[in-house]
């Protein structure tokens, strides 16, 4: 009997619950707003060379002799959409004899757009074309990032180290000028 009555007495409550529970209104609002657009920036970074033709055609090199100055601007160009930072390296192709590749030579000088005398701008990499490695987060003036519709200036020099000797006469070397370019939010280098 006991056992009945407690059931009876929580029944009752559920059903009341329900019931009070159905008595309550609210009031409600809403809105959708549609055609929300969600586009991925772009980023397009390249060598732009200004009175120069690429690729380079260089020599004949005697050893010792630096080149001529060659203008080889990293341009972000108007296609892209955000601010980059980059690394320029150089990569062997080929070489007529074994050995050439390690004695090039490059100067690499940096400073702003519009400096007089690219002779005088400060020396940003001098030493074997194989190890060059130019970034510009340290070696670009400014903070190492290229805003778009911007040009980075770089003058190139090259050289036929002076310890060339007569093994390497009529030897030749194909090599790439390698640009990577990454967004300058990129924590990663």
């Amino acid at each position: 009997m006991k056992k009945q009555l407690l059931i009876g007495i929580l029944s009752i409550g559920v059903v009341g619950l329900l019931m009070g529970a159905g008595t309550f209104a609210y009031f409600t609002s809403g809105e959708t707003v549609t055609g929300n657009t969600f586009t991925a920036g772009t980023l397009v970074v390249d060598f732009n060379p200004v009175g120069t033709t690429l690729p380079l055609t260089l020599g004949p090199a005697e050893p010792g002799v630096w080149s001529e100055q060659y203008q080889v601007n990293v341009y972000n160009r108007m296609a892209s959409t955000m601010k980059a930072k980059y690394k320029i390296t150089a990569a062997k192709e080929s070489q007529t004899v074994s050995g050439f590749w390690s004695l090039i030579n490059v100067r690499v000088r940096h400073t702003h757009a519009g400096t007089p005398d690219p002779a005088n701008w400060p020396i940003i990499y001098e030493g074997a074309l194989k190890d060059m490695e130019i970034n510009s987060l340290t070696d670009v003036i400014g903070d190492g990032g290229i805003d778009v519709n911007i040009n980075h200036v770089f003058y190139y020099e090259f050289q036929l180290d002076p310890s060339a000797g007569d093994t390497y006469q009529g030897a030749s070397c194909t090599f790439d000028l390698v640009l990577y370019a990454t967004q300058f939010s990129n924590p990663g280098w």
